[in-house]
């Protein structure tokens, strides 16, 4: 029996997908919930046999516990899901995808009596094959659905490696990157991390460890892009770029004193790569960025 998924919209306007579960793991985790209870009633028929008509009493009560309120009080208290559905990675939900609650976790358990006639669950399962959500006359009644747990994410751990200063200053959006990327180097492949590595060589101080020179950046970036990549960083900063052009206003000619004198203080580019009046980068001239593309590794 093959499993089909159901999309709910949240009021937040964000679509989940539901995988719900056929009748083949609903009947696998009744089996494991049903040994689970015969198990748990043989233990008390042998502590309630010593008393008597009285224990007998406390049996009968213990098996309807058992039988009807125990997976009710599971499916709200774990989660929606009985001892039997948590083996096989399903839980209990409302049709509009929220957490199972006492009024429909009581309807659905309790009208297992129904679906069980007239043998072995016949009418919960013919209203399971009618049903492209695979609900059962209980589902049907308390408006809920079996549906699979999704996997919860690996987490990621950044690798033991000797620390190594980067050449140049790094923004908060550049280290963040590193970061993020030492800590999915486990789960790529090696090719994959070597060619994710070898973009931002200049960071880390180059190939086994070499610290490059000051301005280095070997990158696919075109030397255009790079420049006007540095612009804005010195736009940001509050800095200027050096050379000729540094001194002269947007229309080429000198400031004024005055002018000078209230504006803000003017600090060479951090990363030393603007030259000349056009703002850019000397450093990443397209004979020094195709100077060496191979893949190198480089660590945070």
């Amino acid at each position: 029996m093959l499993d089909t998924a159901r999309r709910i919209a949240t009021p937040e306007g964000i679509e989940l997908a539901l995988r719900l579960a056929g009748p083949v793991p609903r009947a696998l985790a009744w089996v494991v919930d049903f040994l689970l209870r015969l198990a748990i009633l043989g233990v008390l028929s042998i502590v309630f046999g010593a008393l008597g008509g009285f224990g007998m009493g406390l049996l009968f009560l213990a098996w309807f516990f058992l039988e009807w309120l125990f997976p009710a009080w599971c499916e709200v208290n774990w989660g929606g899901a009985t001892p039997g559905k948590k083996a096989l990675n399903l839980i209990v939900l409302h049709d509009d995808g929220t957490p199972v609650r006492w009024p429909a976790a009581l309807a659905r358990n309790l009208l297992r009596a129904v679906d069980f006639l007239p043998l072995f669950y016949c009418f919960g399962l013919v209203a399971m094959l009618m049903n492209r959500e695979f609900k059962r006359l209980g589902d049907l009644a308390a408006g809920t659905i079996v549906v699979y747990t999704e996997p919860k994410p690996r987490g990621f751990a950044i690798p033991e490696a000797p620390p190594l200063a980067p050449p140049v200053a790094l923004t908060l959006p550049e280290q963040r990157a590193i970061l993020d990327f030492a800590e999915r180097t486990p789960g790529l492949t090696e090719e994959r991390a070597e060619e994710l590595a070898s973009i931002p060589r200049g960071w880390s101080g180059g190939s086994r460890g070499v610290r490059p020179r000051s301005g280095w950046y070997a990158s696919p970036i075109s030397s255009s892009a790079a420049g006007n990549a540095c612009a804005r960083r010195c736009s940001r900063r509050g800095t200027r770029p050096t050379g000729a052009g540094s001194r002269r206003g947007s229309t080429g000619t000198r400031s004024s004193p005055g002018a000078r004198r209230r504006s803000r203080p003017r600090m060479p580019c951090p990363m030393r790569r603007c030259r000349g009046p056009t703002d850019t980068c000397a450093s990443t001239s397209p004979s020094r960025a195709t100077a060496s593309t191979a893949p190198t590794s480089w660590t945070a």
